[in-house]
């Protein structure tokens, strides 16, 4: 069941199949949102150390906008552009709710992971307004995975992996993992920093408690939180970090195992066959 060389097949209808953004190979003009995206990413990864688990999740205030534009785009394509439009206000207010209810678990400096936050409250926002008059789950899932596959193209994948620093996410991993044990905050993530092996992988962690997870659940979207997991192949292959995940506890497993090791393709096991995913019915 669990074959590490498979390799992700792409929606025949995401960004990169259709030679959209995700493509590189087209010279490009640089525009002040394209500025803006390279430098909040870069101030990101120079600030954290390049420390989380899927950095994109990082989101300083630019990025966020980047990500807000991207999702508008992907609403304009699929619903045409009154609804779109429509659709992308809705969002925009109930982020404000959204944002304001997430938990404290520490301050950037001391959880280099508490920045992650504000992407699952972007999701909750565009779910709560698309399911389910406008998509089912999936599509909604969808359409999130595919904003982030617009926002990760081009000049912010370039910028991930000429700032990606192995030695120092590491080290970043491993205070990270110390530091959850001690629980502070109910609403944090719990993890165990696991020692690579070299050949199957060369770090990784174990995730038996998730922030996003605890957040969702709270909202009352616990079903949205499997899509959002996905998203980290996106973050994966943009920094070329080459994770092989095949357990989730949003899938209704023990933990979460995390498996890096740089160069190879990345592999998440609900994706295994593509879009649409195939979660695991048993662990």
């Amino acid at each position: 069941m669990k074959d590490e060389n498979q390799r992700l097949v792409p929606s025949s209808d995401s960004p990169a199949t259709q030679g959209g953004p995700a493509v590189r190979s087209k010279r490009r003009t640089l525009s002040r949102r394209d500025f803006l995206k390279i430098a909040g990413a870069t101030a990101a990864l120079a600030a954290a150390g390049a420390g989380g688990i899927t950095a994109v999740r990082t989101l300083t205030q630019d990025q966020l906008e980047a990500l807000k534009g991207a999702l508008a785009r992907i609403l304009a394509r699929q619903y045409g552009a009154a609804t779109g439009q429509m659709l992308d206000q809705k969002i925009q207010q109930e982020l404000e709710k959204t944002l304001a209810e997430l938990p404290f678990i520490g301050t950037s400096q001391e959880n280099k992971w508490a920045d992650n936050m504000p992407s699952a409250a972007f999701a909750l926002a565009a779910y709560r307004v698309l399911v389910p008059e406008y998509a089912t789950l999936e599509d909604a899932g969808h359409i999130l995975y595919e904003t982030l596959q617009l926002d990760m193209g081009g000049f912010t994948s370039l910028v991930m992996q000429a700032t990606y620093n192995e030695t120092a996410i590491i080290e970043k991993l491993r205070l990270l993992a110390i530091r959850s044990q001690k629980r502070q905050y109910p609403e944090d993530w719990v993890m165990t920093f696991v020692e690579g092996t070299g050949q199957d992988f060369t770090y990784g962690v174990d995730v038996t408690e998730c922030a996003i997870r605890k957040y969702l659940a709270a909202q009352g979207a616990p079903e949205l939180t499997p899509y959002l997991c996905l998203t980290d192949y996106i973050s994966s292959e943009a920094m070329g970090r080459g994770l092989v995940r095949y357990k989730t506890l949003a899938e209704g497993c023990a933990l979460c195992d995390f498996r890096y090791k740089k160069g190879r393709s990345s592999y998440l096991y609900p994706l295994r066959n593509g879009w649409p995913p195939k979660f695991a019915d048993s662990c």
